[in-house]
């Protein structure tokens, strides 16, 4: 079952359209999950953080699609979604993450591959259920210390990390 619903605000002078998917996928079954998409996509909508119930957020474009968003930073608000489980951002042009991002107590996967990251917050070394990091093609200039702690470096995600440093 799929059922996509328009938001009601555009971007003025943009051809954006933004869509609230929700769907059964066995995947995340019992889990509330929300992919956005958009074209041109460069923010998160604010009424996302009102939805306190929400264990899945989706905003990442499809691998297919060759698409990036503009996205450049995750907003505070973020930790108004303390039931998060799954947060998907990768292939935006973030530049850095919230320090918020470590009040999100329940968070076990993190991808922000393919973006624009130098840093990470140390607030991430917080995360005790994080399991999966996902920091591939990004511009770190040396490794991310919280995620070393929390033995995140050992986990097979770094290899391509790794090759970004002192390039």
């Amino acid at each position: 079952m799929r059922s996509a619903q328009p938001l009601a605000f555009l971007s003025p002078g943009n051809d954006l359209q933004w869509k609230y998917l929700t769907e059964h996928d066995p995947k995340f079954e019992g889990q509330k999950k929300l992919k956005i998409e958009g074209k041109e996509l460069v923010s998160m909508p604010m009424r996302v953080f009102g939805m306190e119930g929400l264990h899945v957020l989706e905003m990442s474009p499809e691998r297919e699609s060759g698409l990036r968003y503009r996205m450049q930073l995750i907003p505070r608000e973020i930790s108004h979604l303390r039931n998060l489980t799954l947060l998907y951002m990768d292939s935006n042009s973030l530049k850095e993450i919230p320090a918020e991002i470590g009040t999100l107590g329940n968070l076990e996967r993190l991808t922000l591959s393919n973006n624009s990251l130098t840093s990470l917050p140390p607030e991430i070394g917080g995360l005790e259920k994080l399991h999966s990091l996902h920091l591939a093609n990004n511009h770190f200039t040396e490794l991310p210390a919280p995620a070393c702690g929390q033995g995140l470096c050992q986990s097979g995600s770094w290899p391509a990390a790794l090759s970004m440093l002192g390039e």
